[in-house]
């Protein structure tokens, strides 16, 4: 039953970004008639227009509570440090969770890592090596930064963006695609 009802939200994905058509109420893959899309009205009724790379949201909320708040939290676990603020999946991007985690050695963190003062491993910061990506900038303390202090350039049209798409605002590689609400 459940591979049916996948199977079903599939079919329903792809001919609402199929439809063909044009102008306002959208057409192809991306509801623009080609082009991709800069807005919602871009896009055909029932989508919406997602950036290239922005995660594409969740239909349920993750678990958005810390696990620790120090270090003395993880003391009885087989993770003894209390990690940086980070951000999770599926909760918002200004809601950060800590976790118990692993101490760390040099080379010990995943790339774009580094080992912590507090001994865990976290983000390394845009102004210590980490290189934003295309049209972002280093703002660390910014409250829509990543975890690395990168934020996206604002805009008010494409010619902001240096070969880039200007979608709500904000500065992205490419235009968006039209995407229909998460399940």
């Amino acid at each position: 039953m459940r591979s049916v009802y996948v199977l079903l939200l599939a079919t329903l994905w792809l001919t609402a970004c199929n439809a063909g058509g044009g102008g306002s109420d959208g057409g192809g893959i991306d509801g623009g008639g080609g082009s991709g899309c800069r807005k919602d009205s871009d896009c055909k009724s029932g989508t919406s227009c997602l950036p290239p790379g922005a995660p594409r949201g969740c239909g349920i909320p993750g678990l958005c509570d810390s696990q620790c708040a120090m270090d003395s939290d993880c003391a009885s676990m087989s993770q003894p440090v209390c990690s940086v603020p980070r951000m999770a999946p599926c909760c918002p991007a200004e809601q950060r969770v800590r976790t118990c985690i692993r101490s760390c050695t040099t080379g010990s963190c995943e790339p774009n890592e580094r080992c912590g003062a507090g001994g865990g491993c976290e983000p390394t910061p845009c102004t210590a090596g980490y290189s934003c990506p295309a049209q972002t900038e280093c703002r660390i303390g910014d409250a829509r930064a990543d975890e690395h202090g990168c934020t996206r350039r604002a805009c008010t049209s494409d010619a902001d963006c240096a070969a880039g798409t200007c979608i709500y605002s904000l500065c992205w590689t490419g235009p968006g695609t039209c995407e229909p609400p998460v399940p």
